[in-house]
């Protein structure tokens, strides 16, 4: 009975046209290049981002289509509770970067900012598993935020795909 209410299920989010998000920027034929300092925590995470979902990578700004630019990011730890003894119980990771999109030398999306936050608990019986844990954490909000920009890049994509085609029927 449940595997026939899973595939019930399963054709009716097929057939209203459901899609797990994913982007695909094998078809858009777009190079892309990530400009940032080299001591950047987001770039390295945001180039992975963007050769899994298919953009082609391009040597130089001169020679990409679309540039990322990472002008700034911060990273921020503060503490969110505290036990009884006023000893901290929890911390609050945020992450956040400000980037920009350009094509040449025109700018489609000014720097803005973007910001990823978590709360997570501290054991104090094991500290060094609530430090990975802080790793893991801090490399989820990373790919919280490459996805973020994915999606701007995708919009940019879709409307310069858009005005290229509105030129080549001109």
């Amino acid at each position: 009975m449940a595997s026939l209410l899973l595939i019930g299920t399963a054709l009716l989010a097929g057939g209203c046209g459901f899609q797990l998000r994913s982007w695909d920027f094998s078809d858009a034929d777009l190079s892309v290049r990530v400009q940032a300092d080299p001591l950047s925590r987001m770039a390295a995470p945001l180039r992975d981002a963007l050769r899994q979902a298919g953009a082609l990578a391009s040597a130089s700004a001169d020679d990409a289509d679309l540039v990322v630019q990472i002008v700034n990011e911060s990273r921020n730890r503060r503490v969110a509770s505290l036990t009884a003894g006023a000893r901290a119980a929890e911390f609050e990771l945020t992450l956040g970067v400000q980037f920009g999109i350009r094509a040449g030398e025109r700018s489609l999306i000014n720097p803005a900012w973007i910001r990823a936050s978590r709360t997570f608990r501290i054991d104090r019986d094991n500290l060094a598993g609530s430090s990975e844990e802080e790793a893991l954490i801090e490399q989820e909000l990373k790919s919280a935020l490459s996805q973020q920009i994915l999606r701007s890049l995708n919009a940019v994509a879709a409307t310069l795909s858009g005005v290229e085609s509105d030129a080549d029927q001109a």
